[in-house]
């Protein structure tokens, strides 16, 4: 591939509630809250006051400090739900004049649910190879949890609202992007409205398919799973990444679950906020390997291996 990430920025909102004290208002039934915080290792989400205009402005202007927003070609909105606003806020447009991208095509994604954003990077080296050398994309990734019943995934996972954006290129000196992999089932299509018995073979099938979808990630890029220093997951939950790992070739204990208990599971902003913070705790150094991954309801599943380099972190 030929594409690097420049800057990362997240924006985590001050709010963080206890899944426990959430329990009511989400209709959890007590067993159900056990399973969450004790079984499945989540303890909190993080709840945003903002607008959702407002939560994609805060980390795309983080991701764009100091850069020369005339050289951004596209505006790059990988999101689950699939619809985000009336159709007449046209918030991305929005958006767009907020971060003064005067050149910038503004588009959006969600047909891969909570793997999209991470599917934008291929996206984005599509797109930038067709613009002269400097040309830069701004991908966002994140969302508003609304209605409140996609809030939570029973028996899977709660959804927070952190954000995140990234700056990419084809420039080197950032976090060189080595491969993107994708794998679609798409007898699974219906996701959360599937059949009693075909939900019992995503949940068998699942945790197979992402850990191959990893190990291809890894092949495609030119290495050997033992080159490979982190994963950096969706926080769906830590059980499943048990599961996952039962089935890739790359070292289990590599995977970056930090996150699973603070923020709940962020829609497709998992793997940048992972990637972002890791840096900024020296879980990864300049130089080292690691694995962005994550799976969409519908069974979509993506992994991209980077090669960690000088690209700037911001709060």
């Amino acid at each position: 591939m030929n594409l690097s990430i420049d800057r990362i920025g997240v924006e985590i909102p001050e709010r963080s509630m206890p899944i426990m004290d959430m329990a009511e208002h989400l209709g959890m039934t007590g067993k159900e809250v056990r399973m969450h915080t004790w079984f499945l290792g989540q303890r909190n989400l993080v709840i945003s006051e903002r607008e959702l205009e407002d939560m994609l402005v805060e980390p795309a202007l983080r991701a764009l400090e100091d850069a020369d927003t005339s050289q951004v070609a596209y505006l790059i909105y990988g999101h689950t739900v699939p619809h985000m606003a009336p159709p007449n806020r046209a918030i991305l447009d929005r958006v767009r004049r907020r971060l003064d991208l005067d050149n910038a095509v503004a588009l959006a994604v969600s047909q891969q649910n909570c793997s999209t954003p991470l599917y934008c990077l291929r996206i984005a080296e599509v797109l930038l190879n067709a613009q002269p050398d400097g040309a830069q994309a701004v991908i966002l990734a994140g969302e508003r949890a609304f209605p409140d019943r996609a809030r939570i995934i029973r028996g899977t996972t709660v959804m927070g609202e952190a954000t995140a954006s990234c700056l990419v290129s084809k420039q080197q000196g950032g976090d060189e992007v080595l491969s993107v992999t994708h794998r679609i089932v798409g007898r699974f299509f219906e996701a959360n409205e599937v059949s009693a018995q075909l939900q019992a073979e995503y949940d068998a099938l699942y945790p197979e398919v992402l850990g191959a979808t990893i190990d291809e990630a890894v092949r495609e890029a030119g290495l050997h799973p033992e080159c490979i220093s982190k994963i950096l997951p969706h926080n769906v939950n830590t059980y499943s990444w048990r599961s996952v790992m039962r089935h890739s070739a790359v070292d289990a204990t590599v995977v970056y679950t930090k996150n699973i208990p603070r923020f709940g599971h962020c829609f497709g902003a998992d793997p940048f906020i992972n990637l972002h913070d890791a840096k900024r705790d020296g879980s990864v150094r300049p130089g080292e390997y690691v694995v962005l991954t994550s799976a969409g309801l519908g069974a979509t599943f993506v992994a991209s291996v980077v090669k960690v380099g000088s690209c700037d972190v911001v709060c």
